[in-house]
């Protein structure tokens, strides 16, 4: 139908990615005085790179000596050259960290039992109970209760403190 109005779709903008390397340089004296740079920076250390030599577990080669050059295909001319080609490794240093948490490696010394903390008020009340278990053993008795101090002017009590009374017969 010739009435029919066309509309015209504009092209949407091409977006460029961010040159990260470019903003680094341009940023460096901010990155520098940066209390958490170490973020924004990638580490050095990270990786390695190795060449393994490929090694062929055969008599003769499996692929023709011009093969590589009578190729017609790009496809099996890549197909080729990775199949001799030797083998470019990069090894991650932290790659062990890199899986399912369940699986991370147990490298750190992992003490079996957490220290025990003894403080001054327990130590005193470890020395109450063994003069209460030595007067005891003595064939003595002992008797426990409550010793409430208060201010005598008011009818709450302050402070509250244990009496051991040991009686010996």
């Amino acid at each position: 139908d010739m009435n029919t109005p066309v509309q015209v779709l504009a092209k949407p903008k091409v977006i460029e990615p961010i040159d990260y390397e470019n903003i680094i340089v341009q940023k460096k004296t901010q990155i520098i005085n940066d209390g958490l740079r170490e973020l924004l920076l990638f580490p050095y250390d990270d990786f390695q790179t190795a060449v393994l030599k490929r090694q062929h577990q055969y008599v003769c080669s499996t692929i023709p000596e011009n093969a590589e050059k009578e190729a017609y295909s790009l496809f099996v001319t890549e197909c080729i050259k990775t199949y001799i080609s030797d083998w470019h490794v990069v090894n991650f240093k932290h790659e062990d960290y890199s899986g399912d948490f369940r699986q991370l490696p147990n490298k750190g010394n992992r003490l079996e039992k957490l220290p025990v903390h003894v403080f001054e008020v327990d130590e005193e009340a470890d020395k109450d109970e063994d003069a209460a278990s030595l007067g005891s053993q003595k064939g003595g008795l002992t008797k426990q209760g409550w010793l409430y101090k208060g201010n005598m002017n008011s009818a709450i009590s302050v402070t509250m403190r244990v009496c051991i009374i040991f009686v010996y017969s």
